[in-house]
């Protein structure tokens, strides 16, 4: 199960390579993590039967608010609600991505928020026995070749984030990385 912007889900499911294809695809265009509640793809995932969950999730958000506090809020508030699923699933939050060219702000401003979002999200599940934080190692820092606009992954950065999603979500402890 992966759940994160439609940019992810449609990279990753063009660039299907064996690596995912036992995985189910939720995304949502342009999507925050409030509007990814209140989306129709959302209500979708509830009724799904899950054991494990990738968000990758936050790149819109951060434009989009002004405070760290309240970009942890909404991504909590959207983990609480996928674990008011009846048998809740393990939760696994990929680390944030860099960007080249945010909407509303400089790059080094948003990738300033990036760190900071990355450590305060590592901070707040570390103890959590549902909900883990995964850095994807590998994949940061990304440097602006690898991306195809200054916002989404080339072809080749797309292929070893879905090893990472893989990685993540088949592996017996994924709080350990």
């Amino acid at each position: 199960m992966f759940i994160a912007s439609k940019s992810f889900v449609t990279r990753l499911e063009r660039a299907r390579t064996g690596l995912l294809d036992d995985v189910l695809f939720f995304g949502k265009g342009g999507a925050t993590s409030i509007s990814l509640i209140h989306s129709d793809v959302f209500k979708k995932f509830m009724a799904t039967d899950v054991s494990k969950v990738f968000l990758q999730v936050a790149g819109n958000d951060i434009p989009a608010m002004s405070t760290l506090e309240g970009i942890v809020g909404n991504i909590d508030q959207l983990v609480r609600r996928i674990l008011e699923k009846p048998d809740p699933p393990t939760i696994i939050i990929g680390s944030i991505f860099y960007r080249y060219r945010p909407r509303g702000m400089t790059a080094t401003d948003y990738n300033i928020q990036v760190e900071a979002l990355n450590e305060d999200l590592a901070r707040k599940y570390r103890q959590h026995p549902k909900v883990h934080f995964w850095s994807l190692r590998g994949l940061r820092p990304l440097k602006r070749s690898d991306f195809v606009d200054g916002v989404h992954l080339n072809r080749t950065i797309t292929w070893r984030f879905a090893r990472q999603v893989r990685l993540a979500l088949f592996c017996q402890r994924p709080h350990d990385h």
